[in-house]
């Protein structure tokens, strides 16, 4: 966690992420189409309805659904996650600007394609762990999650497959994905000190 992150900040950067990525956000819990699409998701196989609702913040068009209050740390959601689920779930913003006719659909229906979505947006995950901790987090483990998305065996080494990939990348220093650069200016203009330092 940034050794000085407050939850002002948390709650600026989301203001200013959501400006710059065009999208908006929303309380999870507060919302009936969330509930909706719980029941949907879960008669598709894809995620627990009470698991959807707790454990996952989702992305819908250009709409981000937190299941915690922006800024206000939970058991489950500490500041760092909070700002780092921003930039991955801004990933699926702009994955859906880009194919807005087919990414809903696709996302639903083809597990190839939603696997590929969920491993760009777990790449900006790991990038922004490389910036707070000068290191990778557990991949194997990570990639585990995409059986909570319905996926799996196969979709889950593809991720750890391709989040290795990305992992030699950063330790080498590189940097791959707008939003996590984006985010990285914006936490050190903000003038954020990783927690490794």
């Amino acid at each position: 966690m940034p050794k000085n992150l407050t939850p002002e900040l948390v709650q600026l950067y989301y203001k200013e992420a959501l400006t710059t990525w065009h999208a908006k956000q929303a309380d999870k819990n507060d919302s009936v189409f969330m509930q909706v699409t719980a029941d949907f998701l879960n008669g598709l196989g894809i995620v627990d309805h009470d698991a959807f609702l707790r454990d996952f913040t989702t992305t819908i068009f250009t709409t981000v659904y937190t299941p915690f209050k922006v800024g206000i740390p939970t058991e489950h959601y500490d500041l760092t996650n909070q700002l780092f689920i921003g930039a991955h779930e801004l990933t699926h913003v702009t994955q859906f600007l880009h194919r807005p006719t087919v990414f809903p659909t696709l996302y639903l229906t083809n597990k190839t394609f939603r696997a590929n979505s969920e491993c760009q947006a777990y790449g900006v995950s790991l990038e922004l762990y490389w910036w707070d901790n000068n290191c990778g987090f557990n991949i194997p483990e990570r990639a585990k999650t995409l059986f909570s998305y319905g996926l799996q065996q196969e979709h889950v080494d593809y991720m750890t497959q391709y989040l290795e990939v990305l992992d030699s990348v950063f330790t080498q220093g590189g940097e791959v994905d707008e939003h996590a650069i984006w985010t990285k200016r914006w936490m050190e203009a903000h003038n954020l000190i990783p927690n490794y330092k």
